[in-house]
């Protein structure tokens, strides 16, 4: 059978369309809220420098998990320049990474094996398999696709072998560790690349793959600067040798078994650590690993997408990552090293290909109805919660979502069985004390922030909440000092802003101003404290000023309406001011 090379990518494109064209129909959920909705830094191209000097949630929180990953966030501002907060546009964007990533694979493949047939096949169980929807159905799982993405450009123009493709293969190599931690494994896919396809010697190998060496050990150098000025990393969980000698073992057989038979997938997935049956599991895993030897001994190619394979999966194996022990999203990189390996040892007759056309079928249906348990999030943490009804956070996050459509029962239900299962979550615990505020049951509310304060006496979020509590209780006294103590934690500038407002609510418009002027100095590039400054000079009367800070917060962010409505608003009121007909009371009071 014969393919050109046009036609593969025509086929490509349309596989792809087909498995996640329904996914463009979703909306945002889980960290897109923070990443993208809720995050200030992707509003303008000005936050650019910020995202190569901090972490990917801008998060001051002692306990929060570090990810250096700059050009997620720059995907995001360009995304949000072109779309606003429209998620067409960021899903529109995934799948066209993915897509890209597919191409780039089938043709470095094409020039590794010269068998356009195999390189097509291997490309095109990555498009569809549906145990790649983490990555792509999920806005926030972008960061696998731009990094694998650049790895293949960064390895098609190694290839090259010429001084302009080696200068260009530097740049995208620098951008995948700049986009994902796993990027610092591409040098061993060289090393892995020279020794077993193209036989080279050791020293050899070891010689080509030093520069990419060099590079990743620079950004490494700059990204523990960047991130020990954000606070010390999550400890790692400690678990018992004989578990943790059993967690690769238990994480390879999911993961086969995911890529074998992807039926039950989901986001909150883990490797339990107990119970005498997963022995069983362990088992299977080591089955696995000498099926995977066998494999690697059938020819070359086999060999080298089987280390492929391991070497890019091997460190999510070991139970390092505090998070969690299994994702499906990590297969994204390894996969297509074990489609290699498989394609690599089968005849691809007309009749395999054939049955790889039903095979690619089959898992574009399954990925296609995967992504629509993606559409919203109440219907994601639904369904996440029948797969893995011992989440606290899924059950958290699902109650959540039932406040939200004002179901506050459902959500009680949903936060307090999250709360059974993990008794001292502080982020369970101050969730269950905003619902509680939001019915005004003041008295509950705060006996939960109490709770969660002697969890977490430095918590900024748990201080904010109480003072709001507080402040609905008419203690203004009190809900400040709990504002100031909460500020003394973090930098936030979310939090400034809510102090921010609090002030003006209670007419303290100096300090409002002094707050509002700290956040222009902490992120200049931050159109929500311009705007913030804006109204409170309008509140002082202090007209021109007003106008300029409303004119710098609208040219910060144009999809914003607030600063756009503040500077007709502020106009509107500066001509009734003119002609008398406004009172002292009135003149900020439509300003927000």
């Amino acid at each position: 059978m014969s393919l050109s090379r046009s036609q593969c990518w025509l086929l490509l494109t349309l596989l792809v369309i087909l498995a996640y064209g329904n996914s463009l129909e979703n909306g945002f959920l889980w960290d897109d809220f923070t990443l993208v909705t809720n995050n200030s830094h992707i509003r303008n191209f000005e936050f650019i420098p910020i995202a190569f000097r901090s972490d990917l949630f801008h998060n001051d929180s002692p306990t929060a998990i570090r990810y250096y990953r700059p050009l997620q966030t720059v995907s995001y501002m360009a995304d949000y320049a072109l779309w606003g907060l429209n998620p067409f546009g960021y899903h529109l964007t995934n799948g066209l990474l993915h897509l890209f990533c597919a191409v780039l694979l089938f043709l470095l493949l094409e020039k590794l094996t010269s068998n356009r047939v195999a390189a097509f096949a291997v490309a095109a169980l990555f498009a569809v398999h549906p145990v790649l929807t983490n990555a792509v159905t999920y806005v926030s799982g972008r960061a696998d696709s731009l990094a694998f993405a650049a790895m293949l450009a960064a390895w098609c123009f190694w290839l090259e072998r010429r001084p302009l493709a080696f200068t260009a293969a530097a740049f995208c190599y620098i951008a995948a560790l700049c986009s994902r931690e796993n990027a610092f494994l591409f040098p061993l896919l060289i090393v892995l690349h020279r020794l077993l396809l193209q036989r080279n010697d050791c020293r050899r190998a070891l010689l080509d793959a030093l520069p990419f060496a060099m590079l990743a050990l620079a950004v490494a150098l700059w990204r523990l600067a960047v991130l020990s000025l954000h606070g010390s990393a999550q400890p790692i969980v400690s678990l018992p040798w004989s578990i943790r000698a059993q967690l690769p073992f238990r994480a390879l057989a999911t993961y086969v078994g995911l890529l074998v038979w992807p039926a039950h997938l989901q986001m909150e997935r883990q490797v339990v650590v107990g119970g005498n049956w997963l022995h069983v599991l362990t088992v299977a895993g080591a089955l696995a690993v000498v099926g995977l030897v066998v494999l690697a001994r059938q020819n070359p190619l086999a060999r080298f997408g089987t280390c492929w394979f391991a070497v890019t999966l091997l460190p999510m194996c070991v139970g390092l990552i505090p998070n969690a022990s299994v994702a499906e999203h990590w297969l994204y990189v390894p996969c297509a090293g074990l489609f290699l390996a498989v394609v690599s040892v089968l005849r691809l007759t007309r009749g395999a290909m054939f049955l790889l056309a039903g095979v690619l079928l089959a898992l574009t249906a399954r990925t296609a109805v995967r992504n629509r348990e993606w559409r919203d999030p109440m219907t994601f943490y639904a369904r996440t919660k029948g797969v893995a009804p011992h989440s606290a956070a899924v059950r958290a996050n699902l109650g959540l979502e039932y406040a939200a459509a004002g179901r506050t029962n459902d959500a009680l239900l949903e936060l307090s069985a999250a709360q059974r299962i993990a008794p001292d979550s502080v982020h369970v615990t101050k969730h269950l004390a905003a619902i509680h505020l939001r019915q005004g049951n003041l008295s509950v509310a705060q006996g939960k922030v109490a709770d969660a304060l002697r969890m977490a006496p430095h918590h900024p979020d748990v201080l904010m909440q109480a003072a709001m509590i507080w402040e609905r209780r008419g203690d203004v006294p009190k809900a400040r000092l709990f504002y100031l103590r909460a500020m003394a934690q973090t930098l936030s500038v979310p939090l400034r802003l809510e102090y921010g407002q609090f002030l003006l609510r209670h007419r303290r418009y100096k300090e409002a101003l002094g707050i509002a002027e700290e956040i222009c100095a902490l992120e200049p590039p931050n159109a929500e404290g311009h705007n913030l400054r804006g109204v409170v000079l309008a509140e002082m009367g202090r007209w021109k000023e007003a106008e300029a800070a409303f004119e710098v917060a609208a040219r910060l962010d144009r999809h914003s309406p607030h600063a756009k409505q503040n500077l007709a608003r502020l106009r509107a009121l500066r001509e009734r001011r003119r002609y008398g007909s406004v009172g002292s009371d009135d003149e900020g009071a439509s300003l927000r």
